[in-house]
């Protein structure tokens, strides 16, 4: 097993949100309403597991993640390929994630592929064409977000959907492997306190929505999978109907920051940067879940 240890930014304790609510804006407002009032402090040395060889311990319903194996049509080159990402892998990850839940039915809302440019994470002074990993400890969804975005995308039977258990699943991979660099950790939905999650907005120019901050705790256990293969999927929770608690039994997520001495400061010769794929997807179950795929899958950050 590789543990290590890892540098994440949380949610700084603050006066500031007994009064006021976390909020990012995500596009240009007006200039006298700043863009965020979220302070992050960065906190070193976290020890972060390695879950290899003991990825069976670990269950969605106990630890708010686990490890699923599943074969692919997709080579590499096909996730360039939008139609392709759409119409094979989408499919295969709400046909895996139905068996897997038992679910009625998955619907997946969103799908982000990252890229990491060579540079990052200096700065180029450029817009990056793909999306870079992050940091920051979140969750990605709350209960109220979850259930707007069920109306929003089925207006006409959203109704009946909200009365059955609904999850919000994420699902990541890496495109390529074994992952090296920047892998995902998640922490352990046991090892999470209640009054470490504050609840967040982000605003867009037609809409907004809520993702939850997470403020930094030593009882916290961070998880990661060494090596990470393409058909080795990291499925976590980020919003369960059945549970009212704040978090919900959600697994807050970030990924890892390469330390220098775990590698090279460049990439070997004819070695690309890492990718990954993340889904977010919701589904309607009666005992089973329903999810939602963030990021490599159908849904992070």
């Amino acid at each position: 097993m590789k543990d290590l240890q890892a540098s994440i930014h949380f949610l700084a304790q603050s006066e500031l949100y007994h009064t006021e609510k976390p909020y990012a804006l995500r596009y240009t407002g007006e200039k006298e309403i700043a863009q965020t009032n979220i302070k992050l402090e960065k906190h070193d040395d976290i020890p972060i597991h390695d879950i290899r060889g003991r990825e069976r311990e670990f269950s969605l319903e106990k630890n708010g993640f686990t490890i699923s194996k599943m074969s692919s049509r997709m080579l590499y080159r096909d996730f360039s390929d939008p139609e392709r990402v759409n119409a094979i892998y989408l499919h295969e990850v709400a046909t895996h994630l139905k068996e897997m839940l038992g679910a009625r039915h998955v619907q997946i809302y969103e799908h982000m592929i990252r890229k990491r440019h060579p540079d990052f994470p200096i700065s180029t002074g450029k817009e990056y064409q793909y999306d870079q990993p992050t940091s920051q400890a979140h969750i990605d969804t709350t209960p109220s977000s979850i259930e707007a975005l069920v109306a929003r995308l089925n207006s006409d039977q959203a109704e009946g959907m909200q009365k059955h258990h609904l999850q919000c699943i994420n699902v990541w991979k890496p495109l390529r492997g074994p992952l090296q660099d920047w892998p995902l950790a998640v922490c352990d939905a046991a090892s999470v306190d209640a009054d470490n999650l504050v609840v967040s907005d982000k605003v867009y120019s037609d809409f907004a929505t809520e993702n939850i901050q997470v403020h930094r705790d030593a009882r916290q256990r961070w998880c990661y999978l060494s090596g990470q293969q393409p058909d080795e999927l990291l499925v976590f929770r980020q919003t369960d109907s059945k549970r009212k608690e704040m978090g919900g039994g959600a697994t807050e997520h970030t990924y890892l920051p390469t330390h220098p001495e775990q590698k090279p400061k460049s990439q070997p010769p004819g070695v690309p940067p890492p990718r990954s794929l993340s889904v977010a997807d919701g589904d309607n179950l009666g005992l089973a879940a329903a999810p939602f795929l963030q990021g490599p899958v159908a849904s992070g950050a």
